[in-house]
């Protein structure tokens, strides 16, 4: 099996997920041991924003990938430019994120939730569009309108015009 792209994102450092590594470096390090089913011509998207974004790019150089990344600093190739929430009638409703990759710039919406977060995995699909080949006014369209996951920063209706966050995904 060959990965035509790998994607990574920003490594969770915690204790659930450290009980079976000696450190944090073992831990990522296992996570980019994809990239040895990485396609000859693959390429890998990493999260220029993380702590161990120099380790991952290291790896990758060592296995010839292509590397793409993406984030908030200029050196990303899908750069996170602005966030802002917009509203409808007075009340939060999403996120607009201005995200450039090659050149192309465009305003996306996430639909439905909030959180700055959020602008990490669309900047991130610009990357794959790009490593694809994608046209990517094609691929903006494709992702404007995204809605984040139930339990993660979701916008809710409240009684009497509240409104309320439902971040519950992890909650026990």
């Amino acid at each position: 099996l060959r990965a035509d792209v790998v994607v990574s994102t920003a490594w969770g450092i915690t204790p659930v997920h450290m009980q079976f590594f000696d450190s944090p470096e073992s831990l990522v390090r296992e996570d980019i041991a994809i990239l040895g089913a990485l396609a000859q011509d693959g390429a890998m998207i990493a999260d220029a924003d993380d702590h161990w974004f120099g380790l991952v790019n290291d790896v990758a150089t060592k296995h010839s990938a292509r590397i793409l990344s993406y984030g908030r600093y200029a050196t990303a190739d899908s750069l996170i430019d602005s966030d802002t929430v917009y509203d409808e009638k007075d009340r939060p409703t999403g996120m607009r994120f201005e995200v450039e990759c090659s050149g192309v710039r465009r305003d996306l919406r996430l639909h439905g939730a909030v959180g700055r977060h959020f602008g990490y995995p669309l900047a991130a699909a610009f990357c794959v569009a790009k490593a694809l080949g994608l046209d990517l006014d094609i691929a903006s369209r494709s992702i404007d309108g995204f809605a984040g996951p139930n339990g993660r920063m979701r916008v809710i209706d409240g009684v009497r015009g509240s409104v309320l966050i439902d971040d519950t995904y992890n909650s026990s």
